[in-house]
């Protein structure tokens, strides 16, 4: 089944049960699909997520004498879950060997994401540190996106969400807009306040995270 954009614009309207765009611009529609993709990307960063996070894999090398390093190269960070270091992925014989996750903190100086390897002794300037960090979720050919990221069995749950999204969008509308024909009040059909909280309550219902015990890893 295709999953890019034009496949789950059409998947939206079908939700919201018009396909001629009115009352929904392609605009809006996108626009509830970003909403609904970043609510979906924050779900997948907190600890207990029930859904993926969209994670990629880069490497730094620290400066000699340095345990703080800049993770300006990986484009769109926004988390690190993982740090392999040191990581020999140019060395033949490194297969052979057990990944050495290490403790480690990131920190954020404005926009700029920091490193700190939480280490015994200090990095040479060679070494490598493999690093398993997370992005946004994307949807391909939304605002030049290449792939849709997540799990084809959460398009359904997208979908609802950026329908939810829209509904809500409609409300404010109507309710900005003094000479609109149809009030958005409760109660009144279509009442897109309320078909859009209802969507989005299920839609939240599912990226809600589970409670677990959060420890920290031990060095070895």
């Amino acid at each position: 089944m295709a999953r890019a954009l034009a496949d789950f614009e059409t998947r939206v309207l079908d939700l919201l049960t018009n396909t001629t765009h009115a009352p929904w611009s392609e605009k809006q529609i996108d626009e509830g699909l970003r909403q609904a993709l970043a609510e979906y990307t924050r779900a997948s960063l907190v600890v207990g997520a029930v859904v993926s996070a969209n994670e990629k894999i880069g490497t730094v090398t620290p400066t000699l004498n340095w345990r703080e390093v800049s993770l300006a190269a990986l484009t769109g960070l926004l988390d690190v879950a993982r740090v392999w270091f040191p990581y020999y992925g140019a060395d033949p014989n490194y297969y052979a060997e057990l990944p050495r996750w290490v403790d480690f903190e990131l920190w954020w100086n404005a926009s700029a994401s920091i490193l700190f390897l939480d280490i015994e002794g200090v990095p040479d300037g060679v070494q490598v540190a493999r690093v398993f960090y997370r992005v946004a979720h994307t949807i391909d050919d939304l605002d030049g996106a290449a792939a849709t990221s997540f799990s084809a069995a959460d398009d359904a749950l997208l979908v609802s969400g950026a329908a939810g999204f829209c509904c809500a969008m409609r409300a404010l509308d109507l309710a900005s807009n003094a000479d609109a024909a149809i009030s958005s009040a409760e109660g009144t059909v279509p009442n897109f306040k309320g078909i859009g909280a209802a969507l989005l309550d299920d839609f939240r219902s599912h990226l809600t995270p589970r409670h677990v015990a959060r420890t920290r890893r031990l060095r070895r």
